[in-house]
């Protein structure tokens, strides 16, 4: 017995086995870390030891999981479709049964006792010739659907593409942010060491070596800030790219870009290519039409439906009978076929209102989509405004930011030199240094905005985003 349910249960294991696709990422499944099965994304960083943004997306675009679902989707409304293509399609189906009937006499001996063994097969075939179109609109508005499905595909590799490359803008700015420290850190340290040799020249004071080795810490502290968030910045860009270890390998190098302070399209061309480009947008307009379709639809119930349908059947009854009656019936078999075909013709006169209720709820739902279909059609113009004027601000920074940068670090330069020579005072010295430091930063800053913005601005019209 046990042998025999074990066998059962490997063939029912076959069975659902092999109904089951193989799976497409086992990630879900793993409950370990440490310990878990590596997948091909495991081995993507194999060969690359520098990481450029064009390369970041490259990736993304092949193992991001939600990009990813966004193709399946396609697949399922591309299915859907085949579904209603489906409708044109005769429908042919065939049954059969077999029995035996056993009945006693023996209470009533007029009657015979025996048994009847019969058997029945039918093929049948029906075929819908009309139907008011419900089943054209129903092909149109799958179609629609797949082309929206496509669309939506689109608008996530727009979306990923924006945020890989603002992750990335994240990783070169704390990296700039490290840099800046550890220019400070150094700064501070030599201007430590001098202090102190004038200290024990006795031309300075121990508060100045105080405060030297203060702000030495404090530029070490935002060296350890920098670091954190350059690794954070590594694992948000680890996760957009699918990357299942869930931080860039160690020792990848991202590369440097030079700064892109280029003036822009002009705002009337950038709405005009949103609106005819965005992908968002364009699934709106095809979910429309499928709203529009479904509309159409309920017009069909009202329509009469004609079909066509043939059916053939054959049967055959072998019967024993029994019994104490003589004048019983004798052993017989009968086998027989048939055949028919026709077709028919239906229609709903009357009920309830239920189709005029449906084609009203069909009409509130296309006044739904359009109004929808607006509000998005005003976002995008909005997003692209907002995007535009946050490239031309930026760019304006970048250049006065550059420039505040050169005349703090010639600042501090002289400052300094003031200060070794007896000339200047250290609290004027901290102050040009702090002032460098800050120009440097805000220089940074805004040329990591100016990138972000252009991003913005590329995703806002629809395009891929690519940057110098």
């Amino acid at each position: 017995m046990k042998t025999c349910c074990l066998l059962y249960a490997a063939a029912g294991a076959v069975l659902l086995g092999g109904c089951l696709p193989k799976p497409v990422s086992t990630l879900v499944d793993q409950t370990s870390f440490t310990l878990r099965e590596k997948e091909p994304a495991d081995e993507m960083f194999h060969s690359i030891d520098e990481l450029s943004r064009e390369e970041a997306v490259r990736i993304a675009l092949k193992n991001n999981p939600t990009y990813l679902e966004a193709g399946q989707s396609i697949t399922a409304a591309r299915m859907r479709l085949y579904q209603a293509l489906g409708g044109y399609s005769p429908v042919i189906s065939a049954a059969t049964a077999v029995g035996d009937q056993l009945y006693d006499s023996s209470g009533a001996p007029e009657l015979e006792s025996g048994n009847a063994f019969y058997s029945y097969t039918m093929v049948q075939a029906s075929f819908l010739i009309f139907d008011g179109l419900a089943r054209e609109f129903q092909v149109e508005a799958a179609r629609h659907s797949l082309a929206g499905e496509e669309a939506l595909q689109e608008n996530a590799r727009r979306l990923l593409t924006q945020a890989v490359s603002n992750a990335f803008d994240d990783i070169l700015l704390a990296a700039a942010q490290r840099k800046i420290a550890d220019s400070d850190f150094e700064f501070q340290s030599k201007m430590l060491e001098d202090t102190r040799l004038r200290e024990k020249a006795g031309t300075a004071n121990r508060s100045d070596v105080l405060n030297f080795a203060g702000r030495r810490n404090r530029a070490a502290a935002r060296q350890v800030t920098a670091s954190y968030q350059h690794e954070v910045g590594r694992y948000v860009l680890a996760v957009l790219l699918g990357y299942p270890d869930g931080t860039l390998p160690e020792g990848l190098k991202f590369t440097q870009e030079k700064p892109d302070e280029a003036a822009p399209l002009p705002v009337g061309a950038a709405l005009d290519a949103a609106l005819a480009n965005r992908p968002d947008l364009k699934n709106f307009r095809e979910q429309l039409r499928v709203s529009e379709y479904q509309l159409y639809s309920r017009y069909s119930a009202f329509s009469p439906r004609i079909s066509a349908f043939a059916n053939y059947s054959y049967s055959s009854n072998s019967t024993r009978n029994s019994g104490n009656n003589p004048n019983g019936f004798a052993n017989f078999y009968v086998e027989g076929n048939s055949f028919n075909y026709g077709a028919m013709a239906e229609l709903t006169i009357f009920n309830g209102l239920i189709r005029y209720n449906r084609l009203r709820e069909s009409r509130a739902q296309l006044a739904i989509m359009q109004y929808k279909g607006a509000e998005a059609w005003l976002r995008i113009v909005a997003d692209v405004r907002n995007a535009h004027a946050n490239v031309q601000h930026n760019r304006e920074l970048a250049a006065l930011n550059r420039e505040n940068r050169d005349i703090m670090r010639e600042q501090r330069d002289l400052v300094a030199k003031s200060y070794l020579a007896g000339e200047a005072e250290i609290t004027r010295l901290n102050e040009a240094q702090n002032n460098f430091v800050a120009a440097e930063e805000e220089y940074v800053q805004s040329l990591v905005n100016l990138s972000k913005a252009r991003a913005q601005l590329a995703a806002a019209v629809g395009g891929v985003h690519s940057i110098q």
